[in-house]
């Protein structure tokens, strides 16, 4: 049996406090079910920058020019299959919908339509010039109609991959008279960096979204030699592996990757030898996410039976932000 993985995730956290946002405001609860994807991902948040340097509510890089909403990402595409419900975050009466555009089979082709980049999503109507927008569900998810009145946590669909997008994701929109909001400021400016007074989101949302501008997607080891899109796809990790297995791989992958940012990653064997390692360069620009994958190949005999150990360690400003440890065991198979 794999013995348990030990998971140390070091990220920046906003400050959380009793929000007194204008009474008549709504009050947003999450828009995804985030118990099934363990935990919820922010990949980028509402831009405030100015002079074409992106900004987030707290003050971090976790956004890109002109976003306009809160993304709510799923680990890989292999979550797509389990599946993750998006809700209405707040009562509404439904004005928009569209549920029959298809979802990509490769993330870097787009297939939407011009001037329907949000894919098949759902918009609400919360009444005083208020709405909410969610964008890239799965086609053929939607389950609510134009006209309907829906409440708080009701399933408006399943989160897809459809219109523009390379992950699978919810995309969260706030509007108030046509203006992007964002529910972690709400009406109040963007001078200040962190959670505003005026906030719109529920205290229970709220305990839920302290801020990660890097974060942990995915770990594990393989049999055989894989690929970053492998551990986009998901779906491949294993829990031990044979002795007369081809390979032996580890991999790790971390959303909110900042120029400069270096990781190392390497694979250690029973008696503490490391058997394998990679120090790419540094990143040299902002992306969505990075995947570091070490590879060792059987060329003859067999892997010696025992724990294996992966190390992952990811450094910002020579401070590491996102650190694994991860161990699997090699059995003996069948002669």
């Amino acid at each position: 049996m794999a013995r348990p993985r030990r998971i140390v995730l070091i990220a920046a956290v906003s400050a959380l406090f009793t929000h007194s946002a204008n009474a008549a405001d709504p009050r947003f609860d999450l828009p995804i079910d985030c118990a099934v994807t363990s935990g919820c991902l922010i990949q980028n948040h509402v831009d405030h920058g100015a002079g074409g340097s992106p900004r987030d509510y707290a003050c971090g890089g976790l956004t890109y020019g002109q976003h306009k909403g809160t993304d709510f990402r799923l680990p890989d595409l292999a979550a797509l299959d389990q599946p993750v419900e998006v809700r209405a975050a707040a009562p509404g009466r439904v004005v928009g919908t569209r549920n029959a555009q298809a979802d990509r089979k490769d993330r870097r082709k787009a297939v939407h339509a011009k001037g329907q980049e949000c894919g098949n999503g759902v918009r609400l109507d919360h009444g005083s010039g208020w709405e909410s927008q969610y964008c890239h569900l799965k086609r053929g998810s939607v389950r609510v109609k134009v006209g309907k009145t829906v409440a708080a946590g009701e399933v408006l669909g399943l989160v897809g991959l459809s219109g523009l997008t390379e992950f699978p994701h919810v995309h969260f929109e706030v509007r108030k008279d046509g203006r992007t909001i964002d529910p972690f400021l709400g009406r109040d400016s963007a001078e200040s960096c962190g959670v505003a007074k005026g906030a719109l989101w529920s205290e229970t949302a709220l305990a839920a979204l302290a801020y990660r501008e890097s974060a942990l997607l995915a770990h594990g080891f393989s049999d055989r030699k894989i690929q970053a899109e492998d551990v986009r796809r998901g779906g491949i990790a294993l829990p031990r592996i044979a002795d007369d297995a081809k390979g032996l791989t580890f991999y790790a992958g971390v959303m909110g990757i900042r120029p400069g940012d270096a990781y190392r990653i390497r694979i250690i064997a029973p008696d503490g030898r490391v058997l394998v390692e990679d120090r790419p360069p540094a990143a040299s620009a902002v992306m969505a996410d990075l995947i570091g994958v070490v590879s060792l190949e059987r060329r003859e005999g067999r892997f010696p039976p025992g724990t294996y150990r992966g190390e992952y360690r990811l450094r910002r400003n020579n401070v590491v932000i996102v650190s694994v440890d991860a161990s699997i065991e090699v059995v003996a198979s069948g002669r």
